[in-house]
């Protein structure tokens, strides 16, 4: 038997309660919708459960259930997962790396600075013009 794993390494205690009656158990999906890098998802069932997005699992992925965010769970040693309340729950997974998003900043300065020593360059370049036709 596998369980999902904390960070630190040591087992997450998941604990689910199951009906008698496994009818009242089944899980209703109304709606998916999947994007890039996102999958929104609205789940109704009669008890608690758990949705499994078929994905990498990565601490990337951040998971919101009705609008509070919630923990990630790795689920079958490399599926994402999250562990849902009885009733009609709207799911909302979000891929956000921090590296990609750290990247991102590093190359908008970096053309910033490009910019700049260009501009820089060229006016400076535009003095020395300047001062060159003035002497002659």
């Amino acid at each position: 038997m596998w369980f999902p794993r904390a960070e630190s390494g040591r087992p997450r205690d998941i604990r689910c309660c199951r009906p008698k009656d496994d009818s009242r158990a089944t899980s209703i999906e109304l709606k998916i919708v999947d994007e890039p890098n996102r999958s929104y998802s609205t789940v109704e069932s009669k008890s608690a459960s758990l949705l499994i997005l078929n994905e990498w699992f990565t601490p990337a992925w951040k998971v919101r259930v009705n609008g509070r965010n919630q923990p990630v769970l790795r689920v079958n040693q490399r599926q994402t997962g999250v562990l849902l309340v009885a009733g009609k729950n709207r799911v909302e997974f979000v891929y956000r790396p921090t590296l990609f998003r750290m990247l991102v900043v590093l190359n908008r300065i970096t053309i910033v600075l490009i910019l700049s020593f260009l501009i820089f360059r060229l006016y400076r370049d535009h003095l020395s013009r300047i001062a060159s036709s003035k002497l002659f």
